[in-house]
């Protein structure tokens, strides 16, 4: 798993929007101090927080806060996910609403 990505909140650069395409969500991240940690989909929050742990040796328990990016390249809380992902077409309903989780989306 060396091809975490990690990037800056909030780096949102309007691609999609540029082009006409909704927003959509990517991949699950956990930003932890103004970095955003992801791994490709199908990879969850769990297989992110194992990466920190094993391999980047953040201390345990891994903290920050867990969310998505969406195609826009920006950090998304749970529930902004949701919503995202409703508007996106990517799923009809989130199983534990208001906030979305990997599980809902793969």
């Amino acid at each position: 798993m060396t091809d975490l990505n990690c990037t800056a909140t909030g780096a949102r650069n309007g691609v999609a929007a540029a082009f006409g395409e909704p927003d959509m969500i990517e991949t699950a991240a956990i930003a932890i101090n103004g970095r955003v940690f992801s791994l490709p989909r199908p990879k969850r929050h769990h297989d992110i927080i194992n990466y920190l742990a094993e391999i980047e040796r953040l201390p345990t328990p891994i903290g920050g806060e867990q969310g998505f990016v969406d195609s826009e390249f920006g950090f998304v809380d749970r529930n902004a996910a949701g919503r995202i992902a409703i508007d996106a077409g990517q799923i009809e309903k989130l199983k534990w609403p208001p906030q979305l989780f990997s599980e809902d989306l793969w």
